[in-house]
């Protein structure tokens, strides 16, 4: 867990979040704001993907030729009340997974992502 400035100090990095010239002044207020990992999300990730180990995606979109890494792709999306569970995953290759959220419409009825309430 980082801290993140949030003070009135002009030489904070905004990357590391820390004053770049620190003992010059005291003005320094900091809080923490990146949440703690998600318990088991990693190895919900390396169980989808080295399980599966090809991308779920690629006989519903032939069209797509599949290119980069194996990514585990949320079906239900956290934001819309999905898991980290295993049956809301599903492994997909980089060009795929770019092509499920530039065509939310088709992928739902594809089966690779579902709305809140289905």
């Amino acid at each position: 867990m980082t801290d993140v400035f949030l003070g009135r100090c002009p030489h904070v990095h905004a990357r590391k979040g820390r004053c770049l010239q620190w003992g010059a002044h005291t003005l320094h207020t900091y809080t923490r704001t990146r949440p703690r990992a998600r318990r088991g999300w990693r190895k919900a990730r390396a169980l989808v993907v080295h399980e599966t180990a090809v991308c779920e995606a690629a006989t519903l979109v032939p069209d797509v030729a599949c290119a980069g890494l194996l990514h585990a792709h949320h079906l239900l999306r956290r934001s819309q009340g999905g898991t980290d569970l295993p049956d809301n995953l599903a492994a997909v290759c980089t060009s795929h997974h770019d092509w499920i959220h530039a065509h939310p419409a088709r992928a739902v009825t594809l089966g690779l992502l579902r709305r809140s309430g289905q």
